[in-house]
């Protein structure tokens, strides 16, 4: 066991110290220069979604502005609709009484013309009777 240990003791000197050669071999301005390239390049990319993101969040807001709009826009039409039908209606009624009361006034005027066609009539036939009669008495009292 000894043995054992031993060697991996010796297996993990070599790892290290291979990282360590390889850390050394790898110039600290070059990793820095490179860490530098890398950082630029995620920021660029956050920076191109940023401004995709904000493009989208822009167009949505329009759009949501335009169909406010159009919401209102259908709220005014449906308002002036509702008002038109009450207008409508209100003609209506006021086209019904108007006509029941001219029924009722052709009525009456029907039955006073009537009436006066009746007395004419009757007035008409006295005042002929009258003119016969007044003309029978003037005839004989100029005889």
């Amino acid at each position: 066991m000894a043995n054992a240990d031993a060697e991996k003791e010796k297996w993990r000197q070599e790892a290290a110290s291979a990282a360590a050669e390889r850390a050394e071999s790898e110039d600290p301005v070059r990793r820095i220069h490179d860490l530098r390239s890398d950082i630029g390049k995620q920021l660029t990319d956050l920076a191109g979604k940023f401004e995709s993101e904000t493009e989208e969040y822009t167009r949505l807001k329009q759009a949501v502005e335009d169909k406010q709009t159009e919401l209102q826009r259908i709220y005014e039409v449906e308002t002036a609709a509702s008002d038109l039908r009450a207008l409508i209606e209100a003609n209506r009624k006021c086209k019904e009484d108007f006509e029941r009361e001219m029924a009722v006034q052709r009525q009456k005027f029907e039955a006073e013309m009537e009436t006066n066609k009746a007395v004419s009539g009757a007035g008409e036939l006295y005042a002929s009777w009258g003119a016969s009669e007044r003309r029978t008495a003037a005839n004989d009292t100029g005889s």
